[in-house]
């Protein structure tokens, strides 16, 4: 079973793919059932450094993939002073170091090994927050960047989802390998802990919540087509993030514009977008702010863009070290969750336009008016040294921008989107 639920893996038509690599059983049974793949590049192994051992943990792990002709890199975390939250900042930490060696070596794919116990388990930890009926779908077995922005242009992916813990530990024993027990996994200070401990106690009820979660999915598909012929009707996507509105959206599409048109991640309150899309209907309406996007009246539509404030600061504040900053030489570089840059060239800066519309050579400036005004200072300005190399997405001397909307829009809508208004 195990080795059916990779071979797709194997396939010809297959994008390059990392495997995480905790070093516990199941990511040593994903490594070893990948291991010939020709598209496997690399397994990625995160010291967190949070137990005295963690290092050699790493090094043998580092060690096993090697042994399976397996190139294996350690990536390191320096956690400092932690006094909560430790499982969701260390899983912050994991996927943004991963997320970022990927990009950089242009792998888009990233494997973990979630299986259908963990699958259960995340179901319960979900049904105990109160999720709603989308997050009661579980895990997918692809999805694009799911941690924002920390997994930007890397598709996760979780062949053993349909692949029980115990078909794991039965193909561990069968191919003698050895893996390394985290003792954390029986801390009941962790909820999954306590979770797995209770579903333990009541095995029946995994297969209904199981059950439950995959009609749901279903539901997703069957939304996703919803939406994706309500945006066919609505929205036009600029290439530097923006979107315009024919009409008032539903509000799943409202909530997933409102994320990529500020680049951000993260749970938005459907009170908060009930609330908004009431506004949007009144005829007396003008703008509104959400989640770090700013809606507001546009033609006979609606504009949404990176709120300028959030750019900004309030009452012109300095801005944001966030968002003024050194690009790494020959590296992969993402502005404000919106924007990511590849550079080949030495000290390029890249701050706001706010502020710096007088400095730009004519024939930019000319294009950059061509932007709606409220959107022009939230647009990324790149240099090298005191030369302006451009504004906003494009191809510039030594290196490429481009915005990071229409990829999420892409994935959500499991469509290749047009783009409109190339003119910075």
């Amino acid at each position: 079973m195990l080795h059916e639920a990779v071979t797709p893996y194997y396939s010809p038509t297959t994008e390059n793919f990392a495997v995480a690599l905790s070093g516990g059983g199941d990511s040593i049974a994903l490594l070893h059932a990948l291991k010939d793949a020709p598209q496997f590049r690399f397994a990625l192994i995160v010291d967190h450094g949070l137990r005295e051992d963690s290092t050699r943990e790493a090094e043998v792990t580092q060690r096993r993939a090697e042994e399976m002709g397996v190139a294996a890199h350690i990536l390191r975390w320096t956690p400092g002073v932690l006094t909560s939250g430790l499982q969701e900042k260390a899983r912050q930490a994991r996927y943004s170091l991963m997320g970022e060696f990927c990009r950089l070596v242009g792998v888009p794919k990233l494997l973990t090994a979630h299986h259908l116990d963990d699958q259960a388990e995340t179901l319960i930890m979900r049904y105990d927050k109160g999720t709603d009926w989308r997050g009661a779908a579980g895990m997918s077995s692809e999805v694009y960047a799911p941690i924002w922005p920390a997994l930007a242009g890397v598709t996760l992916c979780r062949p053993l989802l349909s692949i029980s813990k115990t078909e794991i530990l039965t193909y561990l024993k069968e191919n003698s390998l050895e893996w390394i027990e985290d003792p954390s996994n029986a801390n009941r200070q962790f909820t999954r802990v306590r979770i797995r401990q209770r579903l333990k106690e009541t095995p029946g009820y995994i297969g209904s919540v199981l059950k439950t979660a995959q009609a749901l999915r279903e539901a997703k598909s069957t939304e996703r087509e919803i939406l994706t012929k309500q945006a066919s009707q609505l929205l036009s996507l600029s290439e530097n993030g923006y979107a315009v509105l024919s009409g008032v959206p539903y509000p799943a599409l409202l909530k997933h514009l409102l994320r990529l048109v500020s680049g951000t991640g993260g749970p938005i309150d459907h009170a908060q977008i009930r609330r908004a899309l009431t506004q949007m209907r009144r005829p007396d309406f003008q703008a509104l702010t959400l989640t770090g996007a700013q809606v507001s009246k546009f033609d006979k539509g609606f504009l949404l863009c990176r709120d300028p404030v959030a750019v900004k600061g309030r009452k012109n504040k300095e801005l944001s070290k966030q968002i003024t900053s050194a690009l790494p030489a020959n590296g992969v570089f993402i502005w404000d969750g919106r924007f990511i840059a590849r550079t080949n060239k030495d000290e390029v800066t890249v701050a706001p336009l706010l502020g710096q519309m007088s400095k730009l050579p004519g024939e930019l400036l000319q294009k950059v008016k061509q932007q709606p005004a409220k959107v022009r200072m939230t647009l990324p300005v790149w240099r090298a040294g005191r030369e302006i190399l451009g504004v906003g997405a494009g191809q510039f001397k030594g290196f490429r921008v481009e915005c990071l909307a229409q990829q999420r829009l892409n994935a959500m809508l499991e469509k290749t989107w047009p783009i409109m208004n190339k003119n910075v």
